[in-house]
């Protein structure tokens, strides 16, 4: 039997196939190389053979963006009038953000870590510089009109100064007209031709105020009485009921106008007497007796009658005499004609004066809380004698509750634009900001409601409440809160030239939203609420005019 060839275990056909398999494949590479034109030692560079290397996809690392270095704005604040600098200015820095710093004993202030971009700067006097106004950079008295400030990438902007120009004041006392006492706890509201805006302080306990900070301008003041129940009728200068009638007080700038004098009504509490002409005595309660009632407190009571000396007339003339409903009225002079009478027996009740009255003087009682036990009070027309009718002492108004610690400030509202161009129906979309602050010795929480008023006339809106939030703040601590306000009036062209206005409150607590519902935030009834809980309700309030329509 023949032998099969080594290492063949399949025999010789077998090996065959498969060379001719593998000098098949050599044939097809050399094929593949020849088609190339290159040799099988690569490219031949005499035959300017040249093979271009096919690029290998590598994994490619993605950049992150590196942030731009930080900015600074740096500047000094000075006093217009004396160039000397001043301490404690707040300088409010607002871009995509509102930041801020106070300048130092020098008047020296810097903000860094500022992004690159455009910034507009207010400097803000505050209560800490006297009577200096604030004012945006560079020199102008709005945002609209602030000059921008550019900050570029690592470097500072330095220069942004600012001279603060002096204000004027208005300062008077205030008195009861028929004591006159000086009267603490009235608040000073103030009209420049913008709406009524403040309360801008409040007198003391000598019954003087001062306000401070204040532009060249035509003012109105109303005194109101800031104790709880009210001790005193509303007035406005210079004796007049209303905004309208008011006296209107001319002030420059850099000016004082003193002697802005108030003299207020008293509202009392006291058992009504019919006017006769002869004196009516006030009774006295008996022990173990009914105690007596107290009149209605709806229309004005007599004062009570006043032990006289031995023949005395007395005159007693009223600046002015509110009616049942709050009117003023001039009244005619009271004059009296008294006669002494021996002192009454011990429990028994006589009467110790005749009296002729042409006008029966009278004290005010506009629905206060009636007291269960008669008092009397003093008309401050009658002359003490040594021998009187004891008579029980006047109430004592209640206190303003006075919360130490407690202080929610409303410190500004911004970022306002001064114009929205509006077609009928047409919706544009902007924002306002406010600045809120915790002024109190704690940690508290705040209510921050703002309404948008419309202008009167084109249906314009919004009209209400365009935010109402709380927020919670360290003690000192201050926060910027964005406001959206979507404009849109149904007919622009009715209110072209007119200006939308926005007004901001700062509730201690939060817990008046009751009291300062959406288009109430400057009620009387708000104003209470807000104060009861707050030691300074002078600043928790802030009102500015919104943008103004432009009909396209």
């Amino acid at each position: 039997m023949p032998q099969r060839p080594m290492g063949d275990p399949k025999g010789g056909r077998a090996m065959s196939a498969r060379r001719l398999f593998s000098a098949a494949a050599a044939l097809a590479v050399a094929a593949l190389l020849a088609a190339l034109g290159l040799t099988a030692n690569g490219p031949d560079p005499a035959l300017g053979q040249v093979v271009t290397p096919t690029p290998i996809p590598t994994a490619t690392a993605t950049a992150t963006p590196t942030q731009a270095p930080a900015g600074s704005i740096s500047g000094t604040v000075r006093a217009e009038d004396t160039g000397q600098p001043l301490s404690g200015i707040g300088v409010e820095i607002t871009g995509t953000y509102t930041t801020g710093v106070f300048t130092d004993q020098f008047g020296r202030y810097q903000e860094t870590d500022l992004a690159p971009g455009q910034y507009t700067i207010f400097f803000n006097a505050g209560c800490c510089s006297g009577s200096y106004l604030s004012e945006w950079y560079n020199n102008r008295t709005s945002e609209a009109a602030a000059d921008p400030v550019t900050v570029n990438s690592g470097a500072d902007t330095a220069g942004i100064d600012a001279s603060l120009a002096l204000g004027g004041t208005i300062s008077g006392t205030v008195r009861d007209e028929l004591t006159g006492n000086p009267v603490s706890d009235i608040f000073l509201y103030l009209d420049y031709g913008a709406g009524l805006a403040g309360p801008f302080g409040n007198t003391d306990t000598s019954g003087t105020y001062a306000i401070h900070q204040l532009r060249t301008g035509d003012y109105k003041i109303e005194f109101f009485d800031g104790a709880r129940p009210a001790r005193y009728l509303n007035e406005w200068y210079n004796n007049k009921i209303d905004d309208a009638s008011a006296d209107v007080i001319h002030l420059t700038q850099g000016a004082e106008m003193s002697g802005i004098n108030a003299l207020l009504t008293p509202l009392c509490s006291t058992p009504s007497a019919s006017p006769t002409s002869s004196a009516t005595p006030t009774p006295t309660a008996t022990p173990g007796g009914p105690t007596p009632t107290p009149a209605s407190c709806a229309t004005p009571v007599p004062c009570p009658s006043c032990t006289p000396t031995a023949t005395a007339t007395a005159t007693h003339t009223p600046s002015a005499m509110p009616t049942s409903g709050g009117t003023r009225t001039a009244t005619a002079t009271a004059t009296s004609t008294r006669t002494a009478t021996p002192p009454p027996s011990p429990g028994t009740v006589t009467p110790t004066a005749t009296v002729t009255p042409s006008v029966t003087p009278t004290c005010f009682n506009f629905c206060q809380t009636p007291t269960t036990t008669p008092t009397a009070t003093a008309c401050g027309n009658c002359t003490a004698t040594p021998t009187r009718t004891p008579t029980a002492s006047p109430p004592s108004p209640t206190p303003t509750p006075n919360p130490a610690g407690h202080d929610a400030r409303m410190t500004r509202i911004s970022g306002v634009a001064k114009n929205v161009r509006l077609l009928p129906g047409e919706v544009v979309s902007d924002s306002a900001n406010i600045v809120v602050a915790n002024e109190s010795t704690h940690e508290d929480t705040i209510g921050v409601y703002v309404d948008v008023m419309a202008p009167a006339a084109g249906g314009c809106t919004p009209n209400g409440r365009v935010l109402q939030t709380t927020v919670t703040l360290a003690a000192g601590a201050k926060t910027t809160i964005p406001v959206p306000v979507n404009y849109s009036c149904s007919d622009p062209a009715a209110a072209n030239g007119l200006s939308y206005t926005l007004i901001a409150v700062a509730d201690h607590g939060g817990d008046d939203l009751a009291a300062c519902p959406p288009g109430a935030l400057q009620s009387v009834a708000c104003f209470n609420a807000l104060a009861d809980d707050d030691q300074d309700p002078a600043d928790n309030r802030a009102s500015r005019n919104g943008p103004k329509v432009v009909a396209q």
